[in-house]
């Protein structure tokens, strides 16, 4: 009977075939294979080229009219082998294959057994399980596979979740194990490997052709899986080796998916997205029955872009009922927050979709983490993410210790004078004295700037001896960053102590810059310059330089922020301890303040309704309620938000504490981030539409420079408005509106749209 007509047959008939199917072949490794898995090339059979060598047969025998299943029905359900003796590649070997069992129960168990043999005996020994919920007539059996040795036990398949329980969510418990590998499966996936295989299943090959058989997407191979989980695992065909496969759950693709060892030995393969354990794997290699290690960098190792040593322990993202997600991360750790605060809390059980919902709730701890109202709150927030964020070797944040005896790293000496006046670049000129005196007026008249901020930039102009930073050393966390002082600082003679990753792009500038400033620039060495991967060290590099002040102006997209940041607090909390350097950092006028109903504690802010205060009252929401301003805008995303926030909290706690801080509020400003989004290019050519103002990464970076200088100059314990005194809010915190729908005005008149 033919494949084809096993298809369609309707009931068994006959006796089942008693003698394997036999077929000749070679076993090639396809580079299709190699390339599918991520290898380079094998020197002998991979245990999965020869399951491939027997699929031809297998499906011959589950053809036979006497198996009481059709094919298009059957489920692989497992899958025990054992490689006995490697097969060279290019070896010519025989796939013997026979239903050996048959079994009918909730449905139809069908076991397929295979060998493949050569002159010199048995190389490879597998059981394939099948299962069909459809039922045909036809017998039971159970019999013996000719070629396969009688004292031969196939490998138990592993339950896994029997063996290690499930979480909450119903999938299989991983607690905060680490990922050895991920590895992202194409929509073409299935069709990729059907071609390696033969394996033309419909489900396997597009959305539309698995539809009908109750699939919303193709569904990968399994044994594609398992392919890949062998070659991670390091086992190439080369060393005897044995294992099992428990294909739990259907992969949809496209996908990215996880190897997840439990257990020496024991891995299960999870959906990244989901956290659903989709195969469970058990596999052991060699003689000895060690595993092979994998000629892979396990998925935490990178290598500095120097060329340096592997960092192997940068801060990972937990894992929640099974998947790592930045996203319930930020939930759980403003819930731990809001702990006792029963409103807050029912905002943020409320929001079930965190990612779109995460606004009001956010809102609302802006409410309750006021430095007017105490620490407890901020306290909290720091304290979860202290205990249950972790390196890749499991050690918590909050018991990371700074590394001692670090080298220098670079040092660059300027050859320049320093400056003696304050001179701000603005709309190319450099603005001092009476000419920035009368524009600091305009801004503050704006609503750009508060007027706190403004006294503050006059106060250091009036005092130009403020700005003699010869014996004053800086600490600046992400010193290439655009809105960092870096360049400001140094031009008035400072001594910057400077983290960057050593693969910057903008390094080069910077180390230029040092050369033409008058300042001395002293470069992290590679080794402590990566603030996720290498915490312990660059918090030990800062604490040496021993700094009068630290400011932190990390950024980066996504997750990557949110990372940065988390390693920041660790290394400005190292510091507070270690050091009487002052801690600063940058805020972003897009985020929740208290700032009072009526404005008041946003250190003098103008008020601007504008014409269309009443029009956007109707249409939108009002920017202050319960005396918080809601600046927080959609595309900025809830990693950002959560990221923002833990500087505040610590410097929130620091000041609680007593200790000097400075923490002022960053305009929105033209970085290269914003300038390659046409949809931010178009909001902010909307903004100055409405009156607001964006600045320039230089004006804005030497505005923040000067304010630094003045909390560096007037060190004093915090007061209950420290964190919205002095700000550049660039015009949001004077509108009726939120930010969020500022924005949405702002980018239909930058497109060329108007509101009618």
């Amino acid at each position: 009977m033919s494949a084809f007509s096993g298809i369609f047959k309707r009931a068994g008939a006959g006796a089942p075939r008693s003698e394997p199917v036999q077929r000749s072949a070679v076993a090639e490794i396809p580079s299709a294979y190699a390339d599918f898995v991520g290898a380079a090339n094998f020197e002998c059979a991979p245990p999965m080229v020869l399951h491939n060598l027997c699929f031809p047969g297998t499906v011959e025998v589950l053809s036979d009219p006497a198996i009481p299943a059709r094919l298009l029905g059957l489920v692989h359900e497992s899958l025990a082998w054992e490689l006995r003796e490697p097969v060279p590649a290019g070896t010519t070997v025989e796939a013997n294959s026979l239903v050996t069992r048959v079994v009918r129960g909730r449905g139809l168990t069908i076991e397929v057994t295979s060998a493949v043999v050569s002159n010199h005996g048995v190389h490879y020994i597998e059981k394939a399980v099948y299962f069909s919920r459809k039922l045909l007539q036809g017998t039971e059996f159970v019999r013996e596979h000719p070629s396969v040795p009688t004292d031969w036990q196939a490998p138990a398949v592993p339950d896994l979740r029997a063996e290690f329980g499930v979480n909450d969510a119903g999938s299989l418990e991983l607690g905060q194990l680490r990922p050895r590998a991920r590895h992202t499966l194409t929509a073409d996936a299935g069709r990729q490997w059907a071609r390696i295989s033969g394996d033309a299943n419909p489900i396997h090959l597009s959305a539309i052709a698995a539809r009908p058989f109750g699939f919303k997407s193709a569904i990968a191979h399994g044994i594609a899986i398992e392919a890949w989980v062998h070659h991670e695992l390091g086992i190439d065909g080369a060393n005897p080796a044995s294992g099992a496969t428990r294909f739990r759950a259907p992969t949809r693709i496209p996908n990215e998916i996880e190897l997840v060892e439990l257990e020496p030995h024991a891995y299960a393969v999870v959906e990244s997205r989901t956290g659903r354990d989709l195969v469970h794997v058990r596999t052991r290699t060699n003689d000895l029955g060690t595993q092979t290690p994998s000629t892979e960098a396990p998925i935490e190792t990178r290598i500095d872009s120097t060329g340096g040593s592997p960092v192997t322990t940068p801060i990972v993202i937990p894992r929640f009922q099974g998947r790592i997600s930045s996203t319930e991360l930020g939930r759980a750790v403003f819930s731990a927050a809001a702990e006792g605060e029963k409103d807050v809390l029912a905002a943020i059980s409320a929001a079930r979709n965190w990612r779109k919902q995460y606004r009001e709730p956010v809102r609302q701890v802006s409410i309750v983490d006021d430095p007017a109202r105490g620490s407890e709150v901020a306290q909290r927030g720091l304290d979860y993410i202290a205990n249950n964020v972790t390196l890749a070797d499991g050690i918590p944040l909050g018991q990371i210790a700074p590394t001692s005896g670090v080298p220098l790293g670079l040092r660059i000496v300027g050859r320049h004078m320093p400056r003696r006046e304050l001179a701000i670049p603005y709309g190319g000129k450099r603005l001092e004295g009476e000419e920035l005196d009368r524009q600091l007026t305009s801004w503050i008249a704006g609503g750009i700037l508060t007027a706190t901020a403004g006294d503050r930039i006059r106060q250091v102009a009036r005092n130009p001896q403020w700005l003699n930073l010869s014996g004053a050393t800086f600490g600046v966390i992400g010193a290439g960053a655009e809105l960092a002082p870096t360049s400001f600082l140094l031009d008035y003679g400072a001594k910057v102590a400077g983290v960057i990753r050593p693969g910057s792009a903008r390094l080069p500038s910077l180390t230029e810059v040092a050369r033409n400033s008058a300042g001395t620039l002293d470069l992290s060495p590679a080794q402590a310059s990566d603030v996720v991967g290498q915490t312990a060290a660059v918090a030990g590099w800062l604490i040496d330089r021993r700094p009068d002040v630290v400011v932190e102006t990390l950024y980066a997209p996504g997750v990557d922020f949110l990372l940065l940041e988390m390693g920041a607090d660790v290394i400005m909390a190292a510091l507070a301890e270690n050091t009487d350097a002052m801690p600063a950092w940058y805020g972003t006028p897009t985020d929740a303040y208290p700032i009072g109903e009526r404005r008041e504690r946003a250190g003098g802010v103008a008020y601007r309704p504008g014409k269309s205060a009443k029009l956007w009252r109707s249409r939108g929401s009002e920017a202050i309620a319960d005396g918080v301003y809601n600046g927080i805008v959609d595309f900025q995303g809830p990693n950002y938000i959560l990221a923002k926030r833990i500087g505040r909290w610590r410097a929130t706690v620091l000041a609680a504490a007593g200790r000097p801080v400075s923490f002022n509020i960053a305009p929105m400003a033209r970085t290269e981030s914003v300038l390659i989004s046409k949809t931010l290019i178009a909001t902010y050519r909307g903004l100055d539409k409405l009156g607001l103002e964006p600045l320039d990464a230089d004006t804005a970076a030497a505005l923040m420079g000067t304010l630094l200088v003045w909390d560096y100059r007037n060190q004093r314990e915090p007061g209950a408005n420290f964190l919205t005194e002095a700000a550049i809010p660039s015009g949001l915190w004077s509108q009726d509106a939120a930010a969020q729908d500022v924005m949405k005005r702002a980018v239909l008149l930058g497109s060329g749209a108007f509101l009618r």
